[in-house]
């Protein structure tokens, strides 16, 4: 480390090798920047068709998985076929209602004693807190289902590669 300048020209001369060295680094940062800007310009250009042809094939099974796959999986929901796990899974769980827009929802929930827990200040659905009223059960819910109101929840398609150990991907 040098020592503190006692001059005006030695910190002039300590502040141009700063400036040298900033210019230095900016540099390789740049160059930094624009190495991995072409790296990951290649490696979007190897990995794009892979994805196109995996969402294509991805397109192709869902089809074939909602015909044959509840016999092949023999009552389970998913199965390992040719290095792959193909099925379906729960989906996020979301909100049903029998009312043609949320405004009608909300209009019935504020009917209720429950008018807090489902919705919000703006008088909107709260359909994370009317989800978990009908969850909970009781007397709240069954007065939510009297109302039309019901969880949904679908079976989401998937296929992934299986993970095989002493791999790369394993």
């Amino acid at each position: 480390m040098p020592a503190a300048p006692k001059t005006l020209a030695a910190a002039t001369r300590l502040l141009e090798r700063y400036a040298d060295l900033q210019a230095d680094f900016d540099r390789v940062e740049a160059a930094r920047s624009a190495r991995l800007a072409a790296v990951n310009a290649a490696a979007d250009a190897d990995a794009g068709p892979l994805a196109k042809q995996m969402l294509d094939l991805h397109a192709a099974l869902e089809p074939w998985w909602t015909e044959q796959g509840s016999t092949l999986a023999q009552g389970k929901k998913s199965l390992q076929l040719g290095g792959c796990m193909i099925g379906s899974r729960m989906g996020k769980p979301s909100l049903a209602h029998a009312f043609p827009k949320d405004e009608d929802a909300v209009t019935a929930l504020l009917a209720t004693r429950y008018k807090k827990q489902t919705t919000q200040v703006k008088y909107s659905l709260d359909k994370v807190g009317t989800r978990k009223l009908l969850e909970l059960g009781g007397k709240a819910a069954e007065q939510l289902k009297d109302l039309g109101f019901s969880i949904k929840q679908d079976d989401k398609f998937f296929v992934e590669r299986v993970e095989q150990p002493a791999t790369i991907g394993g």
